[in-house]
């Protein structure tokens, strides 16, 4: 298993449902808190999130997010 950061500063956004390529901000923070965030979001619209790393290209589709909170190493916040 590769090892994850995190606390990486990422961003979770949500695709435009009529333009693919627009997308709107939903909330910004360390990767574990938007994967978080995006599994509580509603089920009907979840396939239109993904998260990107801030001052990065890279992006994380929601089916990956599912895999991410699966690892032993997801932080669990109480």
């Amino acid at each position: 298993m590769s090892a994850v950061n995190w606390r990486a500063e990422t961003m979770l956004l949500l695709r435009h449902s009529d333009d693919a390529t627009r997308s709107k901000r939903v909330d910004r923070g360390r990767l574990s808190e938007m994967v978080g965030r995006a599994l509580a979001w509603d089920e009907r619209e979840r396939h239109r999130l993904y998260i990107q790393y801030v001052d990065s290209a890279e992006m994380i589709p929601f089916g990956n997010m599912t895999m991410l909170a699966r690892r032993s190493d997801f932080p669990i916040t109480i």
